[in-house]
């Protein structure tokens, strides 16, 4: 009975906070009583009327909430003084700061891609939290290779320009810009323009004669191929270097032709003056028996053919007698028997003796009205002619002195300035 009513009390003590060893002295024979029977009792005791207060801060790994990081310091749990751990945190010591060593080649440490001409770049990241640092990168990879599958016909990409026969070429390029090596064609071919007046050696058609001057073939204005056009340039050939002269007045500043200064040459140009003097004539024998003669140009300021002038010449096939011509020297032209036809320009008024006899290959020939006189044996030898053109009226040819001098097989047509 005594020992129940002692656990009463030491129950009692316990919800008010007491000790046994506060209230009472147990009795010395209670002294075999066990101690955890009223230690557990006075533990349950407390427990269960204890109220919490979580204002102590105590930073130790039993309290942690969350550790430091990069950016934040580590938070705690505040606790009771009875050592439990509440809900509400504190923060306590210093972030740790960020460790940018890392060099990670990822999408997320990204800072520029890898073009046709740089590698890619990348954000220096935090060991710790893996946070980009903006101001340090680093490269990695190698750049994209280049892809020349692009045709842009542009000034930048020109290999070679479109010219006469062929379209322009260019290089084909990249995506990049990058021009490359390999070229395709675009456009057409200019075509040739053959509008070039370039009177080079390489473009004679033909020879200056003692009528014509030389022609050429124009040529393409951007290439230089020839064209089948021609044009003429420079004078008729003209013999200067190698005709002699007479002056025959100083007051008047005429000359004249007297001969040639032993040259072969074929064809000649006679000129109209002559160191500033008038060729007025040609003298009597001047080409006699220059068989080599094929072509002679008369200008029109000779007044007279002289004797036996081209007598002789027989290789001579054609003479350009020119208006201002009023009278033929006798035998001016024998034995030229290459001569096929000739015109007498509206002017002579006479043909000497002799002038065109054995000109055998001479078939026709045209003589103008003006003529009144025509010298005996004129025509003589000429078998070959068929046809004479008189611009004049039958009449007038009636009246004509040695008209009789004419081939009897030769027909005259009158009225005709035809050859």
């Amino acid at each position: 009975m005594n020992r129940w009513k002692r656990k009463v009390a030491w129950a009692v003590l316990g919800a008010l906070g007491l000790t046994l060893a506060s209230c009472v002295s147990p009795a010395p024979e209670e002294s075999h009583s066990s101690p955890d029977i009223v230690a557990s009792s006075e533990s349950s005791s407390s427990s269960q009327d204890h109220e919490h207060a979580f204002d102590r801060q105590v930073a130790t790994e039993e309290y942690l909430a969350a550790p430091a990081d990069c950016d934040t310091p580590a938070s705690y749990y505040y606790s009771c003084e009875c050592g439990e751990k509440g809900t509400e945190t504190f923060e306590r010591g210093d972030p740790l700061g960020h460790d940018f060593s890392a060099s990670v080649a990822t999408e997320e440490h990204l800072c520029s891609p890898a073009d046709h001409h740089d590698r890619a770049t990348y954000y220096y990241s935090c060991r710790r939290c893996g946070a980009n640092d903006p101001s340090r990168t680093f490269e990695h990879g190698d750049p994209v290779p280049h892809v020349f599958d692009r045709q842009v016909a542009t000034e930048e990409y020109l290999a070679t320009p479109a010219d006469c026969l062929s379209p322009a070429s260019y290089f084909y390029s990249c995506e990049c810009g990058e021009k490359g090596t390999e070229t395709f064609v675009h456009g057409d071919p200019l075509g040739h323009e053959f509008t070039a007046q370039d009177a080079a050696e390489e473009y004679l058609c033909s020879e200056a004669d003692s009528e014509h001057p030389a022609t050429y073939y124009y040529s393409c204005s951007r290439c230089g191929k020839a064209g089948t056009e021609t044009f003429e340039y420079g004078d008729p050939l003209s013999s200067e270097a190698f005709l002699e002269f007479k002056v025959l007045s100083e007051s008047e500043k005429t000359c004249e032709v007297v001969g040639m200064k032993g040259s072969s040459e074929s064809r000649i140009f006679i000129p109209r003056s002559w160191n500033g003097y008038s060729v007025v004539s040609i003298k009597e024998y001047a080409f006699e028996n220059r068989f080599f003669l094929t072509s002679v140009y008369i200008p029109s300021s000779v007044a007279s053919i002289g004797r036996s002038t081209f007598s002789g010449c027989f290789s001579l096939t054609s003479v350009y007698i020119p208006s201002s011509v009023v009278s033929i020297g006798d035998s001016a032209f024998y034995d030229c028997s290459s001569l096929t036809s000739i015109t007498i320009p509206s002017g002579v008024t006479s043909i000497g003796r002799y002038a065109f006899e054995n000109c055998s290959s001479l078939t026709s020939i045209s003589i103008p009205s003006s003529v009144t006189s025509i010298g005996y044996y004129a025509f003589d030898g000429c078998s070959s002619l068929t046809d004479i053109y008189f611009s004049g009226t039958e009449a007038r040819w009636n009246a004509i002195e040695g008209r009789r001098y004419i081939p009897s097989g030769a027909t005259v047509h009158f009225n005709s300035k035809e050859l």
